[in-house]
C-alpha cells in the first residue's frame, strides 16, 4: 500500500501487555514388510491400519505389494513451534539496524525464523515477484527464497507455523491486499522453510515445497494486511483494513490445496487508535505461546491479552498501545525470537525528492 505521509511519529515507552500449543497432526511414509515409519499391515489394495513403534497410532492408505509390502501414512515426527517467553515489563527504546541491501524497499511482512536463531524473513508489498528475503539480525540480506509457480498479486503479511503436513516449519504468506475491492479471490501460501546459515549469503533458490490455499471472504471483497496463523496451524485469522466495523475472518484446518473456500466472519471490531487516516491495521503477529496478539497500525503498535478474549473476537478496547515506532509507513511487525521484544519495519517513503531509508527497529523488553 502507498500512503502519502509527512507525519513523523515519535518513539514512546509504553507497557507491554500460555498454553502450550497443541502438537499438530503429521504424516509419515514407510515401506516394508510389517515395520517401517508408519508400520502397517497391507490389506486388499493396501488399505490398513498401522502402528508406529513408540510414535503413536496412525491410519493410512497405501498400495499393497506382495505380502503386505506397501506405502502407508502414519504418525511420524511433527514440527512444533519453539517455546518463547512473554515480556513481563515494558518495551524499551528502539535500536536501529540498517538494511544493507536495498532490495526490501517496500517491506510489508516480517517474522523470525522458527528454526534458525538470528534469522528474519521479510517480503515486499505489491509489485514484487514471488520471493521472501532471508535477513540476519545485523541487517544483511543473505538471499532470496523463490516461490515457484506463484504469481503474486499483493503480498501483505507473514507468519510462521507448522507446514500443512506438520512435518516441518513453514512460512505462511498472505496474498490478501485488495485496495480496489476488485479481486475475485485471495490466497495464502505455505512455504517450507529451508536451512539457512546466518553468516553466509546464498544465491536465489526455489522453495522445496509451496502449498496454495485460495479463498474468498464472507461478505464480499476484503482488503487485508494483518493476518496470523495459530501456533499449531489449526486456523488462519485475518483482520480487515478498515477503521470501524472491520471483519475478522477465519479459515480452519484442514486446508485443501488449490481448492477455493470461503473464510467465515468470526466477528467485527473497530481498529484501535484515534482519527481516521492512520487507524488502519497493516500487520499482525500472534505470540508463539498463543497468549498475546500484536496488531500494527500506521499510528502505533497495539497488544491484546488473549487470556481474557478470543483471538477472533477482539474489540478496540481489548488492545493496549505498547509503542509508537518512528516509522512513516509502518506495515511490518512481529515478536522477536525470544518472544519478549518486537521487530518493526516501514516501507521506504519519498518526501519531495528525498527517499527515506527503512531500517529495522528492535524494541526490547525492559523488566
Amino acid at each position: 500500500m502507498k500512503l502519502a505521509a509527512t507525519i513523523v511519529i515519535v518513539a514512546a515507552l509504553l507497557p507491554c501487555a500460555c498454553p502450550t500449543p497443541a502438537v499438530g497432526e503429521g504424516e509419515g511414509e514407510g515401506e516394508g514388510e510389517g515395520e517401517g515409519e508408519g508400520e502397517g499391515e497391507g490389506e486388499g489394495e493396501g488399505e490398513g491400519e498401522g502402528e508406529g513403534e513408540g510414535e503413536g497410532e496412525g491410519e493410512g492408505e497405501g498400495e499393497g505389494e506382495g505380502e503386505g509390502e506397501g506405502e502407508g501414512e502414519g504418525e511420524g515426527d511433527q514440527f512444533v513451534m519453539p517455546t518463547r517467553a512473554l515480556c513481563a515489563g515494558s518495551l524499551g527504546s528502539a535500536s536501529t539496524v540498517d538494511l544493507v541491501d536495498g532490495a526490501v524497499a517496500e517491506a510489508s511482512g516480517i517474522v523470525p525464523s522458527p528454526t534458525t536463531p538470528g534469522l528474519l524473513w521479510l517480503h515486499n508489498d505489491s509489485g514484487d515477484s514471488a520471493r521472501l528475503f532471508a535477513v540476519n539480525t545485523s541487517g544483511h540480506v543473505l538471499g532470496e527464497l523463490l516461490l515457484p509457480g506463484v504469481a503474486p498479486v499483493d503480498f501483505e503479511d507473514l507468519a510462521a507455523a507448522p507446514c500443512p503436513d506438520a512435518a516441518a516449519a513453514c512460512l505462511w504468506v498472505a496474498d490478501t491486499g485488495d485496495n480496489g475491492g476488485a479481486r475475485a479471490s485471495l490466497a495464502v501460501y505455505a512455504v517450507r522453510e529451508p536451512a539457512i546459515d546466518v553468516a553466509t549469503s546464498f544465491a536465489p533458490r526455489d522453495a522445496a515445497r509451496v502449498w496454495a490455499f485460495p479463498f474468498t471472504a464472507e461478505g464480499g471483497p476484503a482488503d487485508i494486511e494483518a493476518f496470523v496463523a495459530l501456533p499449531d496451524a489449526s486456523a488462519l485469522v485475518f483482520y480487515e483494513k478498515v477503521n470501524d466495523g472491520a471483519r475478522i475472518l477465519r479459515l480452519d484446518a484442514p486446508f485443501v490445496e488449490d481448492t477455493p473456500v470461503q473464510a467465515r466472519i468470526s466477528s467485527h471490531f473497530d481498529t484501535p487508535g484515534t482519527g481516521t487516516t492512520l487507524r488502519l491495521a497493516t500487520g499482525a503477529d500472534l505470540h508463539p505461546s498463543g497468549a498475546r496478539l500484536l496488531l500494527r497500525t500506521y499510528q502505533a503498535l497495539w497488544q491484546a491479552d488473549l487470556a481474557t478474549v478470543a483471538l477472533d473476537d477482539v474489540e478496540a478496547t481489548d488492545f493496549v498501545q505498547v509503542a509508537q515506532p518512528a516509522e512513516l509507513q509502518g506495515e511490518a511487525a512481529c515478536y522477536d525470537e525470544d518472544g519478549t521484544g518486537v521487530w518493526t519495519l516501514s516501507e521506504q517513503v519519498t518526501v519531495g525528492t528525498i527517499t527515506l531509508d527503512n531500517p529495522l527497529h528492535h524494541l526490547p523488553c525492559v523488566q
